[in-house]
Parts: structure tokens; sequence; C-alpha cells
């Protein structure tokens, strides 16, 4: 870790620099995954009737057969606390990604009638590159999961 200070680098905390990057279209506006890298065939979006978008891993035709990864890299910013979000449906998962280490994961509820709102703490990781992903890797029923209000939260 680097800690800036009067303009010198020391060792020991993070740097915030130029390299920053924002978590991007993480409401899925308008229906777009623009923002997210998408493997696979998993992802489909759709408005609820309050005119919020969420994404679910169950895709036509093929339902719960579908599987694939969604991702975002971003910066945590200075003053983020939490990154929260909204899960429903199936069994598989969201999580948060550094250095190619799941540092927090979250499944789903199995169940399409109940929500379950993620709240990790990520204040300890300010200023560091971490990736979003949401995973399905199952075939099997409930093998899917439904994301929505992806936020960072001061």
């Amino acid at each position: 870790r680097i800690i800036l200070r009067r303009g010198r680098m020391r060792r020991g905390a993070r740097a915030e620099s130029e390299g920053a990057r924002p978590l991007v279209n993480a409401s899925f506006d308008h229906g777009s995954l623009a923002g997210w890298k998408a493997t696979g065939d998993a992802f489909a979006t759709w408005q609820r009737p309050d005119g919020s978008w969420e994404l679910t891993t169950y895709a036509d035709p093929a339902g719960d057969a579908v599987t694939g990864t969604l991702s975002q890299t971003f910066t945590v910013p200075a003053d983020a606390s939490e990154l929260r979000c909204i899960l429903r449906g199936g069994s598989e998962s969201i999580r948060l990604v550094h250095e190619g280490e799941i540092v927090r994961e979250s499944r789903g509820p199995r169940t399409n009638d109940a929500d379950r709102m993620v709240r990790w703490k990520i204040d300890d990781r300010r200023g560091e590159m971490l990736t979003i992903e949401i995973v399905d890797q199952s075939k099997e029923p409930w093998g899917f999961l439904t994301v929505r209000r992806i936020e960072l939260v001061p």
C-alpha cells in the first residue's frame, strides 16, 4: 500500500490516482449492460413495475440452463463504506474479487417470494480496484440469480 503525503509516496496505504474507475451502470439503466463484461449467455434485464431495472440469469429460452459471468472492475471511492444490492431467485452468487481472491460473496435466497438485502462493508477497501462479479455456473433447478440496485453507500 502507498500513502500520498505532501507529494511523496510512502508505503502503507492505498493510492487514489488517475487510474481510478467508477462503478458504472450499476442499476442496469434502460435494460442496458453497458459498462459490464459478459461471458456466456446467462443475462437478461427487465423493468419492474416501479420503473427500476433488474438483471436475471434466468434467460429465455433455456431458463436455468444458461450460464455465464457478468463483471466490472471499479475503484472503491474514498467515501464508500458499503456496497449494497438486492438479490432474489436461485442459488447463484454475486461477489467481490481483489487480485484474483474472492473477498465477499453472497448467494441468492432460493425463492422468488422474498428479496435478500446484501450489505458488504468495504471501507477497508477504499482506493482499491475490485471486480464485482455476478456468477451463474449452474444448469440445475434454481440455478439462477436476480440482482438489482447495486450501489456504493457512504
